[in-house]
Formats: C-alpha cells, sequence, structure tokens
C-alpha cells in the first residue's frame, strides 16, 4: 500500500492549477492557462510493504521554473528509508514543448553510492512522450517512454513503458505497463501501474493512492 501526502506552495501568487510530473508546463492543457512561474512542491510517502520488506518512508522537494512555456526545467531531491538503509537521490529533467499536441520529458539522475544496499540507481537516464489525443478537451495524454540505469558493479538495465494520462477537473488518472530488461543475465519482466491523485495547485491539499500489479 502506498499513501503519499504532497504539500504545494506557490512562490508566486497566480491562478490554480493541478500538476504532477508528468503535467506539462505548457499554456495549451485546459485548465492552465495562468501557471505559477516558480512552483516548489514537498512531498512525503509511507509504504506498507508485504512479502518481509517491512516499512519505507520518504521525502522528496522539487522545484519547477516555468517562465518559459516551451522548455521548463525541474529540480528534484529524494531521501528513502528501508529498514537498515537511506539513501538520497538528486536529479534534473525539463519538458520541452514540440507542438500543442506533443511534448516530451528527459532528465538524469544521480544517487551517492551507499556500502552494501542501494535504493536509487547510482545514474539514470530517462525519456517520454505525451500525445494529447483531440477528444475529451485534449485532457486525455497516450505516453511512451524508455530509461536506462545503473546501480553498483555490472547491475544495470533499460525500462521501457507505455500508458495514459487523464485529467477530469482536480483529478489525475494514470495508468502505465512496463517491460524491464535487467543485466547481468539478460532477464526480462513486466508490470503495470494505476495511479489516481486529488489535488490543486494553491488551493488544495494534493493526496494519491498507487497500486502496482505485477
Amino acid at each position: 500500500m502506498n499513501l503519499r501526502i504532497l504539500l504545494i506552495l506557490g512562490l508566486i501568487p497566480a491562478a490554480c492549477a493541478e500538476q504532477t510530473t508528468g503535467t506539462p508546463a505548457t499554456f495549451e492543457r485546459p485548465g492552465y492557462e495562468s501557471p505559477l512561474p516558480y512552483l516548489l512542491e514537498v512531498g512525503t510517502y509511507h509504504n506498507a510493504v508485504s512479502n518481509g520488506y517491512g516499512y519505507w518512508r520518504g521525502t522528496d522537494a522539487t522545484l519547477w521554473v516555468r517562465k518559459i512555456p516551451r522548455f521548463t526545467p525541474v529540480f528534484q531531491f529524494n531521501s528513502q528509508t528501508r529498514p537498515g538503509v537511506t539513501q538520497q537521490s538528486f536529479s534534473f529533467f525539463s519538458f520541452a514543448n514540440w507542438s500543442k499536441n506533443f511534448y516530451t520529458t528527459q532528465g538524469f539522475s544521480y544517487a551517492p553510492e551507499r556500502g552494501g544496499l542501494s535504493l536509487f540507481a547510482s545514474r539514470r537516464f530517462d525519456l517520454r512522450g505525451f500525445y494529447k489525443l483531440p477528444v475529451l478537451q485534449r485532457r486525455l495524454l497516450l505516453t511512451a517512454g524508455v530509461s536506462q540505469f545503473n546501480f553498483q558493479g555490472p547491475v544495470k538495465g533499460q525500462i521501457y513503458s507505455t500508458g495514459f494520462l487523464y485529467y477530469p477537473k482536480r483529478m489525475i488518472i494514470e495508468g502505465n505497463y512496463f517491460i524491464n530488461r535487467n543485466q547481468p543475465g539478460n532477464k526480462i519482466g513486466n508490470s503495470a501501474s494505476l495511479a489516481v491523485q486529488y489535488g490543486q495547485e494553491g488551493k488544495y491539499w494534493g493526496i494519491s493512492r498507487r497500486h502496482r500489479l505485477r
């Protein structure tokens, strides 16, 4: 079970709209005509993991710089604790709006290695595309992406994904299907996830529920 509480702080007062890391900082999305130029999100998450993995918890912070509609840099910090280990991750990614119906996100992250167990990849690179369908006021998007990650030693792999995003009023619904290719051993796996978030920037606390299907 995954419970996440998100506090959203607008650094300059302006109009309000929902926002996640899958949401473009663009004037094209309905209900997003006047975004905050700067936005700081601070969150915490708490997971009860079955099969003896115990209690996981973490905090994160995300700074959005949304002054240019066609390009938005985003800076993130994440700290996670599991039984017996704590690790931090630093990342940078950006939104690039190529047209009013298509945009991409791209980025990389770095996590200082700890002795023993690693919670985050030491290096990770991500690229994901989003296409807005001409239905439901362009609130329904199709997505596809690829990621490359490296842990300590020979442990590395790729993640290929496809899915959708839907923005009904103050809600965000996201579904994804993943294919993982892991080294060493060239092992192939797959999984799916469904997430629902309720909240609105500058007005409401954000609460999300995510469920992963194996």
